[in-house]
Protein backbone atom coordinates (compact mmCIF):
# COMPACT_ATOMS: atom_id res chain seq x y z
CA UNK A 1 0.00 0.00 0.00
CA UNK A 2 1.73 3.22 -0.90
CA UNK A 3 1.53 6.09 1.12
CA UNK A 4 0.37 9.57 -0.91
CA UNK A 5 1.81 11.79 1.84
CA UNK A 6 5.24 13.57 0.97
CA UNK A 7 8.05 14.61 2.75
CA UNK A 8 8.13 18.25 3.64
CA UNK A 9 9.87 19.98 1.10
CA UNK A 10 9.20 17.78 -2.14
CA UNK A 11 6.90 18.17 -4.39
CA UNK A 12 4.23 15.71 -3.61
CA UNK A 13 0.30 15.84 -3.13
CA UNK A 14 -1.42 18.44 -1.82
CA UNK A 15 -3.25 18.68 1.41
CA UNK A 16 -6.80 18.47 1.60
CA UNK A 17 -7.29 20.94 4.14
CA UNK A 18 -8.04 23.89 1.92
CA UNK A 19 -10.80 22.40 0.17
CA UNK A 20 -12.44 21.32 3.63
CA UNK A 21 -11.88 24.91 4.78
CA UNK A 22 -13.37 25.84 1.68
CA UNK A 23 -16.23 23.80 1.88
CA UNK A 24 -17.38 24.74 5.93
CA UNK A 25 -16.95 28.41 5.12
CA UNK A 26 -18.95 28.58 2.00
CA UNK A 27 -21.62 26.43 3.58
CA UNK A 28 -22.14 28.56 6.52
CA UNK A 29 -21.80 31.77 4.12
CA UNK A 30 -25.18 30.13 2.16
CA UNK A 31 -27.15 29.35 4.50
CA UNK A 32 -26.45 32.88 6.40
CA UNK A 33 -27.13 34.68 2.96
CA UNK A 34 -30.46 32.76 2.71
CA UNK A 35 -32.15 35.06 5.18
CA UNK A 36 -31.27 38.56 3.16
CA UNK A 37 -31.64 36.89 -0.24
CA UNK A 38 -34.77 36.29 0.78
CA UNK A 39 -35.75 39.74 1.47
CA UNK A 40 -34.15 41.30 -1.46
CA UNK A 41 -36.61 41.62 -3.42
CA UNK A 42 -38.60 44.23 -0.67
CA UNK A 43 -35.38 46.29 -2.48
CA UNK A 44 -37.55 47.49 -5.00
CA UNK A 45 -40.49 48.64 -2.16
CA UNK A 46 -39.04 52.50 -2.35
CA UNK A 47 -38.53 52.08 -6.21
CA UNK A 48 -36.36 50.33 -9.27
CA UNK A 49 -32.81 52.30 -9.32
CA UNK A 50 -29.62 50.72 -10.19
CA UNK A 51 -28.81 50.17 -6.73
CA UNK A 52 -31.37 48.72 -6.16
CA UNK A 53 -30.67 45.71 -9.16
CA UNK A 54 -26.80 45.73 -7.99
CA UNK A 55 -28.12 44.69 -3.98
CA UNK A 56 -30.74 42.33 -5.67
CA UNK A 57 -28.27 40.15 -8.14
CA UNK A 58 -25.39 39.97 -5.87
CA UNK A 59 -27.54 39.05 -2.86
CA UNK A 60 -29.04 36.23 -4.74
CA UNK A 61 -25.55 35.54 -7.03
CA UNK A 62 -23.95 35.50 -3.11
CA UNK A 63 -26.65 32.52 -2.57
CA UNK A 64 -25.49 30.96 -5.78
CA UNK A 65 -21.91 30.92 -6.36
CA UNK A 66 -21.06 29.94 -2.69
CA UNK A 67 -23.30 26.52 -3.18
CA UNK A 68 -21.59 26.56 -6.20
CA UNK A 69 -17.98 26.75 -4.62
CA UNK A 70 -18.23 23.88 -2.69
CA UNK A 71 -18.38 21.03 -5.40
CA UNK A 72 -15.89 23.37 -7.23
CA UNK A 73 -13.23 23.86 -4.68
CA UNK A 74 -13.23 19.75 -4.71
CA UNK A 75 -13.39 18.93 -8.31
CA UNK A 76 -10.45 21.52 -8.96
CA UNK A 77 -8.88 20.11 -5.34
CA UNK A 78 -9.11 16.95 -7.25
CA UNK A 79 -7.53 17.58 -10.94
CA UNK A 80 -4.82 19.85 -9.47
CA UNK A 81 -3.67 17.82 -6.56
CA UNK A 82 -0.73 16.30 -7.59
CA UNK A 83 1.08 19.63 -8.83
CA UNK A 84 2.17 22.53 -6.49
CA UNK A 85 3.29 24.86 -8.97
CA UNK A 86 2.11 28.58 -10.09
CA UNK A 87 -0.78 27.66 -12.47
CA UNK A 88 -2.25 24.67 -10.27
CA UNK A 89 -2.06 27.29 -6.83
CA UNK A 90 -3.91 30.35 -9.18
CA UNK A 91 -6.49 27.93 -10.25
CA UNK A 92 -7.16 26.74 -6.62
CA UNK A 93 -7.48 29.87 -5.38
CA UNK A 94 -9.63 31.19 -8.03
CA UNK A 95 -12.06 28.11 -7.42
CA UNK A 96 -11.86 28.86 -3.73
CA UNK A 97 -12.49 32.35 -4.01
CA UNK A 98 -14.90 33.33 -6.65
CA UNK A 99 -17.85 33.47 -4.88
CA UNK A 100 -16.54 36.80 -3.46
CA UNK A 101 -18.14 38.00 -6.62
CA UNK A 102 -21.53 37.97 -5.69
CA UNK A 103 -20.85 39.05 -1.85
CA UNK A 104 -18.66 42.53 -4.08
CA UNK A 105 -21.67 43.10 -5.92
CA UNK A 106 -23.83 43.25 -3.84
CA UNK A 107 -21.91 45.62 -1.59
CA UNK A 108 -21.89 47.91 -4.58
CA UNK A 109 -25.27 47.76 -4.70
CA UNK A 110 -25.56 48.61 -0.96
CA UNK A 111 -23.42 51.56 -1.38
CA UNK A 112 -24.76 53.13 -4.35
CA UNK A 113 -28.45 51.91 -3.17
CA UNK A 114 -30.37 55.07 -1.98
Amino acid sequence: MSDDRAAPGTNGPVSPAMPIIVTIVWLVVFVVSLVPAMFAPMLFDAGETTGAWLALLGTWATVGLSFLAVPVAWIVWALTRGSRGGAARVGRAIAYLFPLAGIALAAIGFIVYP
